[in-house]
């Protein structure tokens, strides 16, 4: 999200169809647009992003897949969605859905791989003379605290850290491990604590968090813009408990938000 308006600003889907995503495109505010963007010329649900955008708020630029070849494969990075905001500044969204950890278990060396690649072309926006922000997002399969996310993509979970080195990205989403209650004698948990759930997780625990937002520097007030942690997290109004586990549920991630604000006095 850019804005505290009750729609978003920027809304990225992965896994749609051009019929699916146009069909939520129709019960959306009339000033958004849609992109529906794929890494190759004839790509599977898989290999789709759909980006719904408010034309009344951010003016889209273009958009490029990024790829690369690791280990003899070709494997998708993220697409490069670049805007431009109503202040002039310029956005880069890296939307990404990326293996999932059936191909590539947890720590092995192509997520590193894949996280490494990416991390440059972020580097590349971030040198860029227009100096434009960055934003990551998507569903990463693997958790905020995994060596693709904290040592490849650089994405910290120290605010102070963020602020001060501007190379560093900053991940909130280390703030949705636990169940926000927390557990007190007579207390009421949630059932959830992530944003994705697999009933046949490991011995230790089912909730994942595999579904992030990372910001860069200059959207930790540098550039006048402030990421809202209060109004970032993840959207688990409804009970994916257990219908993750049919077959064709058709979903199994809760939706992720973060709400990045304008200083009026910049």
């Amino acid at each position: 999200m850019m804005s505290a308006q009750s729609a978003p600003d920027i809304i990225c889907l992965a896994e749609t169809d051009l019929e699916t995503s146009s069909e939520l495109w129709k019960v959306l505010p009339g000033t958004f647009e849609l992109r529906q963007s794929a890494y190759t010329g004839k790509p599977s649900r898989l290999h789709r992003i759909s980006m719904f955008y408010n034309s009344a708020r951010v003016r889209f630029l273009k958009d490029v897949p990024e790829t690369d070849t690791i280990g003899g494969e070709g494997q998708n990075l993220a697409i490069r969605h670049e805007f431009q905001l109503t202040d002039g500044h310029l956005l880069h969204v890296y939307a990404l859905h990326w293996v999932s950890r059936v191909r590539a278990p947890e720590d092995t060396a192509i997520r590193g791989d894949i996280a490494q690649k990416l991390r440059m072309r972020i580097d590349n926006s971030l040198r860029e003379k227009a100096s434009p922000q960055v934003i990551v997002m998507g569903d990463f399969n693997d958790n905020p605290y995994d060596r693709s996310v904290t040592k490849y993509l650089r994405a910290t979970r120290d605010i102070h850290m963020a602020r001060k080195k501007p190379e560093l990205l900053y991940n909130p989403f280390w703030r949705s491990l636990v169940s926000e209650c927390g557990y007190s004698i007579g207390s009421s948990l949630k059932p959830s604590s992530g944003s994705y759930f697999h009933g046949r997780g490991n011995d230790s625990h089912q909730w994942h968090v595999f579904d992030q937002i990372l910001g860069s520097h200059g959207l930790l007030g540098s550039s006048g813009w402030h990421l809202n942690e209060m109004q970032t997290g993840v959207l688990d109004q409804f009970d994916l408990h257990g219908i993750s586990l049919e077959p064709n549920a058709g979903f199994d991630h809760y939706p992720v938000v973060a709400l990045f604000e304008k200083d009026a006095q910049k």
